[in-house]
């Protein structure tokens, strides 16, 4: 039987065992190929514009919810827009719910175009 690491061993005592390491079949470890992948394609880089991306949403519906909408709810009779359904015949169409997340998406691009445009642009070299 053979294992990832060349064939099958039962396990020696932890006195005489050495630390063995899986060779590749390019000659390097795994491990250090696991990490120049994680660089090159700039994992770790994408997995924490995920996880700010992700707490991104949820403050910007935080506004939307907590600043915006209390002002639209004044305006409309009743208050509670996202509950606003629209019946057709025994179809009752849940209008508020793709408002609001017409509303949060529109406000999460703008910011992220922002922050984009603003905070993230690359300084131009003039040529003389």
């Amino acid at each position: 039987m053979t294992g990832a690491c060349g064939p099958y061993r039962p396990p020696r005592p932890l006195a005489r065992a050495g630390v063995r390491r899986c060779q590749s079949p390019q000659g390097g470890t795994v491990v250090k190929e696991f990490v120049a992948f994680l660089k090159q394609y700039g994992v770790i880089g994408l997995a924490i514009a995920v996880i700010i991306g992700g707490k991104l949403g949820d403050f910007v519906k935080a506004i939307v919810d907590g600043i915006l909408m209390p002002i639209v709810g004044a305006a409309i009779p009743g208050g509670d827009w996202r509950a606003y359904t629209f019946a057709a015949g025994p179809v009752k169409l849940q209008l508020g719910m793709v408002l609001g997340a017409t509303i949060d998406f529109v406000i999460v691009a703008f910011v992220v175009f922002w922050i984009s445009k603003n905070i993230l642009r690359e300084e131009t070299v003039t040529k003389k």
